[in-house]
C-alpha cells in the first residue's frame, strides 16, 4: 500500500524536462449573429432510415405542416416525401455534383427564411450521423443568424427489427 502511494506521488508530480509550459488558450465561443426580425424559422429534421413507421412524432409534425417549405435531397425515401403537406423541394445530389446541390439547399433555405417562412430541412437518418447537420446549422447560423431547432432522427444502426 505504501509503495503505491509513493508511486502516485512521484507520477503526479513528474514533469518532462523537454516540454515547455504552454500559454493558456483563449476560450473559443460560437455565437449566433442576432436574428433578423423578419426571418422565418428553421427546423433540421432527421427522417430516419426511410420507413415512415420509424419517423418520430416531432418529425412527422414538422413535415406535415402545410405552411412549411420542406427541403430535402434524393436520399430521403419517396414514402417519407409523400407525407409532406407543404411545398417540397428536392435537391438532386448526384455523384460528382454534391457541392452544387448543397449550395442549392443553402440558397433554398436562405430564400424561405428571408420570406419569413417555416423552413424544414429534412435529412435522411439522424442529421448528425454521417450527415452534414452540424455543417448546415453552422452555415445558416453564421450567414443569417438563424438558430435551427433540431429534431433528431432514428439512426439506421438503432432501427433494426
Amino acid at each position: 500500500m505504501l509503495r503505491l502511494l509513493a508511486l502516485v506521488t512521484v507520477t503526479t508530480s513528474w514533469t518532462p524536462a523537454r516540454v515547455a509550459p504552454q500559454p493558456p488558450r483563449a476560450a473559443v465561443r460560437l455565437q449566433a449573429a442576432p436574428p433578423h426580425p423578419s426571418l422565418g424559422s428553421l427546423t433540421l429534421v432527421g427522417a430516419g432510415p426511410g420507413d415512415p413507421e420509424l419517423l418520430t412524432v416531432a418529425a412527422l409534425r414538422a413535415i406535415a405542416d402545410s405552411e412549411a417549405l420542406v427541403i430535402c435531397d434524393r436520399l430521403v425515401s419517396p414514402e417519407i416525401r409523400e407525407l409532406v403537406r407543404g411545398e417540397l423541394r428536392v435537391a438532386g445530389k448526384l455523384p460528382g455534383c454534391a457541392e452544387k446541390a448543397q449550395q442549392q439547399i443553402y440558397d433554398w433555405c436562405r430564400e424561405g427564411l428571408t420570406e419569413g417562412r417555416r423552413v424544414v430541412r429534412l435529412k435522411i437518418g439522424d442529421p448528425f450521423v454521417f450527415g452534414r447537420g452540424g455543417e448546415e446549422v453552422l452555415e445558416l447560423r453564421e450567414r443569417l443568424g438563424v438558430e435551427a431547432r433540431v429534431v433528431p432522427g432514428v439512426s439506421a444502426c438503432l432501427a433494426a427489427p
